[in-house]
């Protein structure tokens, strides 16, 4: 599988960017490090939420993002298979589905902070975690064995994390 077929993948995943998006851009950043291949996680917001981020070392939570996408090659990009429009400043064009075109506030994020909010944020629940959590882990090879969602129910074997 090359990094196209996983975006493929993943964008075949039921409502992978209404709710999934973060657990997408988790795999394709891991799956990316582990063939030395260097990208960034970003989150996308509505607002500009700079102070929540300045804060965060002081252990304030920070509040799920509208999006998360990586930044490889000077490209903003998720599982869906083309790429977002480039960014100026700290701003970045992007269109969704139906939605209007809209200007977003984007914040560069480790991945420590993206698996914290991956277990504590308020996602959107057409992603259905619990039928699509095991099916990713097994489908990509990609270690998700830190991530403990509160509702997930069944048992993952442990050879897939």
């Amino acid at each position: 599988m090359d990094f196209n077929d996983l975006r493929k993948y993943l964008d075949n995943v039921d409502n992978i960017n209404r709710g999934g998006c973060g657990l997408s851009a988790l795999v394709m950043y891991r799956w990316l490090r582990e063939r030395g291949i260097k990208s960034e996680i970003i989150f996308l917001y509505e607002f500009d939420y700079n102070e929540i981020y300045q804060n965060y070392d002081n252990g304030e939570y920070i509040n799920t993002p509208f999006h998360v996408v990586l930044f490889k090659d000077g490209i903003l990009i998720d599982s869906y298979t083309g790429e977002i429009p480039k960014f100026e400043d700290n701003m970045v064009n992007f269109t969704y589905g139906d939605n209007e075109e809209d200007y977003y506030y984007y914040f560069n994020v480790g991945e420590e902070i993206l698996v914290d909010v991956l277990q504590n944020g308020n996602w959107n629940k057409q992603f259905d975690r619990n039928k699509n959590f095991y099916n990713i882990v097994e489908n990509t090879g990609v270690y998700l064995g830190d991530i403990e969602y509160e509702y997930l129910e069944m048992d993952l074997e442990e050879e897939f994390l």
